[in-house]
Protein backbone atom coordinates (compact mmCIF):
# COMPACT_ATOMS: atom_id res chain seq x y z
CA UNK A 1 0.00 0.00 0.00
CA UNK A 2 1.35 3.42 -0.95
CA UNK A 3 2.06 5.89 1.81
CA UNK A 4 0.17 9.12 2.24
CA UNK A 5 3.32 10.90 1.02
CA UNK A 6 3.61 8.84 -2.18
CA UNK A 7 0.21 9.96 -3.46
CA UNK A 8 1.66 13.41 -4.17
CA UNK A 9 4.34 12.19 -6.62
CA UNK A 10 2.08 12.35 -9.67
CA UNK A 11 1.05 15.90 -8.80
CA UNK A 12 4.56 17.39 -8.80
CA UNK A 13 5.58 20.12 -9.23
CA UNK A 14 2.80 21.57 -7.15
CA UNK A 15 2.43 25.18 -6.08
CA UNK A 16 0.65 24.61 -2.75
CA UNK A 17 0.72 28.29 -1.87
CA UNK A 18 -1.09 29.19 -5.10
CA UNK A 19 -3.68 26.45 -4.54
CA UNK A 20 -4.42 27.71 -1.04
CA UNK A 21 -4.59 31.38 -2.08
CA UNK A 22 -6.59 30.97 -5.28
CA UNK A 23 -10.04 30.36 -3.86
CA UNK A 24 -12.16 29.81 -0.77
CA UNK A 25 -12.98 26.39 -2.22
CA UNK A 26 -10.73 23.41 -1.70
CA UNK A 27 -8.22 23.10 -4.55
CA UNK A 28 -6.46 19.94 -3.36
CA UNK A 29 -6.17 17.15 -5.96
CA UNK A 30 -7.63 14.92 -3.21
CA UNK A 31 -10.64 17.14 -2.43
CA UNK A 32 -11.79 17.10 1.23
CA UNK A 33 -11.37 14.68 4.13
CA UNK A 34 -14.28 12.91 5.81
CA UNK A 35 -14.24 15.74 8.39
CA UNK A 36 -14.62 18.36 5.65
CA UNK A 37 -11.07 19.74 5.70
CA UNK A 38 -9.24 20.45 2.45
CA UNK A 39 -6.94 17.42 2.03
CA UNK A 40 -3.24 18.27 2.00
CA UNK A 41 -2.29 15.29 4.18
CA UNK A 42 1.21 13.98 3.54
CA UNK A 43 2.32 16.83 1.28
CA UNK A 44 5.87 18.18 1.40
CA UNK A 45 5.86 21.96 1.82
CA UNK A 46 8.87 23.84 0.53
CA UNK A 47 7.09 27.18 0.23
CA UNK A 48 6.69 29.94 2.77
CA UNK A 49 3.15 30.60 3.87
CA UNK A 50 3.83 34.21 4.71
CA UNK A 51 1.05 36.70 5.51
CA UNK A 52 -1.71 34.41 4.32
CA UNK A 53 -4.76 32.89 5.99
CA UNK A 54 -5.55 29.18 5.77
CA UNK A 55 -8.87 27.75 6.98
CA UNK A 56 -10.10 24.16 7.43
CA UNK A 57 -7.06 22.45 5.89
CA UNK A 58 -5.71 19.07 6.98
CA UNK A 59 -1.90 19.07 6.91
CA UNK A 60 -1.61 15.82 8.87
CA UNK A 61 1.60 13.89 8.13
CA UNK A 62 2.80 16.81 5.99
CA UNK A 63 6.47 17.80 6.11
CA UNK A 64 7.52 21.42 6.25
CA UNK A 65 10.85 21.25 4.44
CA UNK A 66 12.48 24.49 3.35
CA UNK A 67 9.39 26.60 3.95
CA UNK A 68 7.85 28.31 6.92
CA UNK A 69 4.33 28.74 8.28
CA UNK A 70 4.07 32.40 9.27
CA UNK A 71 0.46 33.23 8.58
CA UNK A 72 -2.90 32.65 10.16
CA UNK A 73 -4.46 29.20 10.45
CA UNK A 74 -8.00 28.52 11.62
CA UNK A 75 -9.43 25.04 12.29
CA UNK A 76 -6.48 23.23 10.69
CA UNK A 77 -5.07 19.81 11.49
CA UNK A 78 -1.35 19.17 11.91
CA UNK A 79 -1.52 15.61 13.24
CA UNK A 80 1.94 13.98 12.95
CA UNK A 81 3.09 17.12 11.10
CA UNK A 82 6.88 17.43 10.81
CA UNK A 83 8.49 20.86 11.14
CA UNK A 84 11.75 22.33 12.31
CA UNK A 85 11.15 25.80 10.88
CA UNK A 86 9.10 28.83 11.85
CA UNK A 87 5.50 28.65 13.05
CA UNK A 88 3.76 31.84 13.91
CA UNK A 89 1.43 34.77 13.67
CA UNK A 90 -1.92 33.23 14.61
CA UNK A 91 -3.15 29.66 15.01
CA UNK A 92 -6.79 29.22 16.08
CA UNK A 93 -8.48 25.90 16.89
CA UNK A 94 -5.64 23.83 15.46
CA UNK A 95 -4.67 20.26 16.37
CA UNK A 96 -0.97 19.30 16.60
CA UNK A 97 -1.38 15.75 17.99
CA UNK A 98 1.85 13.77 17.72
CA UNK A 99 3.45 16.56 15.68
CA UNK A 100 7.25 16.64 15.53
CA UNK A 101 8.08 20.30 15.99
CA UNK A 102 11.65 19.86 17.22
CA UNK A 103 13.76 23.03 17.18
CA UNK A 104 10.98 25.09 15.60
CA UNK A 105 10.73 28.81 16.27
CA UNK A 106 7.29 29.86 17.52
CA UNK A 107 5.87 33.37 17.69
CA UNK A 108 2.50 35.07 17.77
CA UNK A 109 -0.70 33.56 19.18
CA UNK A 110 -1.90 30.00 19.62
CA UNK A 111 -5.55 30.00 20.71
CA UNK A 112 -7.47 26.83 21.57
CA UNK A 113 -4.78 24.58 20.07
CA UNK A 114 -4.03 21.01 21.15
CA UNK A 115 -0.40 19.88 21.33
CA UNK A 116 -1.11 16.52 22.99
CA UNK A 117 1.61 13.88 22.47
CA UNK A 118 3.65 16.36 20.40
CA UNK A 119 7.43 16.38 20.43
CA UNK A 120 8.48 19.99 20.93
CA UNK A 121 12.09 19.39 21.98
CA UNK A 122 14.12 22.57 21.64
CA UNK A 123 11.19 24.74 20.50
CA UNK A 124 11.92 28.38 21.21
CA UNK A 125 10.28 31.75 20.97
CA UNK A 126 9.66 35.08 22.64
CA UNK A 127 6.39 36.87 23.46
CA UNK A 128 4.21 33.90 22.46
CA UNK A 129 0.62 33.80 23.70
CA UNK A 130 -0.90 30.39 24.40
CA UNK A 131 -4.56 30.67 25.35
CA UNK A 132 -6.85 27.69 26.10
CA UNK A 133 -4.20 25.34 24.72
CA UNK A 134 -3.68 21.74 25.79
CA UNK A 135 -0.24 20.21 26.33
CA UNK A 136 -0.83 16.64 27.46
CA UNK A 137 2.01 14.10 27.35
CA UNK A 138 3.95 16.75 25.44
CA UNK A 139 7.74 16.63 25.28
CA UNK A 140 8.97 20.19 25.85
CA UNK A 141 12.54 19.26 26.84
CA UNK A 142 14.94 22.13 26.28
CA UNK A 143 12.08 24.36 25.07
CA UNK A 144 12.57 28.07 25.70
CA UNK A 145 9.53 30.33 25.92
CA UNK A 146 10.87 33.76 26.91
CA UNK A 147 8.43 36.43 28.13
CA UNK A 148 5.50 34.31 26.99
CA UNK A 149 1.94 34.06 28.30
CA UNK A 150 -0.09 30.95 29.12
CA UNK A 151 -3.78 31.62 29.85
CA UNK A 152 -6.35 28.93 30.71
CA UNK A 153 -3.99 26.22 29.41
CA UNK A 154 -3.70 22.58 30.47
CA UNK A 155 -0.16 21.27 31.00
CA UNK A 156 -0.53 17.63 32.00
CA UNK A 157 2.27 15.05 32.21
CA UNK A 158 4.72 17.31 30.37
CA UNK A 159 8.46 17.74 30.64
CA UNK A 160 10.23 21.04 29.96
CA UNK A 161 13.45 19.96 31.72
CA UNK A 162 16.56 22.02 30.92
CA UNK A 163 14.55 24.71 29.13
CA UNK A 164 13.54 28.25 30.00
CA UNK A 165 10.34 30.01 30.94
CA UNK A 166 12.15 33.23 31.90
CA UNK A 167 9.77 36.17 32.17
CA UNK A 168 6.71 34.09 31.31
CA UNK A 169 3.36 34.17 33.07
CA UNK A 170 0.72 31.55 33.81
CA UNK A 171 -2.87 32.62 34.44
CA UNK A 172 -5.52 30.11 35.49
CA UNK A 173 -3.60 27.13 34.07
CA UNK A 174 -4.14 23.52 35.10
CA UNK A 175 -0.82 21.79 35.77
CA UNK A 176 -0.36 18.15 36.75
CA UNK A 177 2.90 16.20 36.57
CA UNK A 178 4.66 19.13 34.90
CA UNK A 179 8.43 18.54 35.18
CA UNK A 180 10.28 21.85 35.43
CA UNK A 181 13.60 20.48 36.72
CA UNK A 182 16.68 22.38 35.56
CA UNK A 183 14.43 24.95 33.86
CA UNK A 184 15.26 28.66 34.04
CA UNK A 185 12.42 30.24 36.03
CA UNK A 186 13.60 33.86 36.45
CA UNK A 187 10.72 36.37 36.69
CA UNK A 188 8.05 33.69 36.10
CA UNK A 189 4.60 34.67 37.39
CA UNK A 190 1.61 32.56 38.34
CA UNK A 191 3.33 29.36 39.49
CA UNK A 192 3.29 30.14 43.21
Amino acid sequence: MASIHDRWSEHQPLDIRALLLSSDECRSPFSVTDEGHCDFRGVRIDASFHKMTVRRVDFSSAVLGDGQFVGACDDCKFVEFVCDGNLGREFLNCVFHKARLNNSVFYGKFLNCDFSDANMTGVRGRHIRFERCTFENTNLRKASFYDSTFVDCKLINCTIRSGSLAGSSFDNCEMNDFDLSKTVMARVKGLE
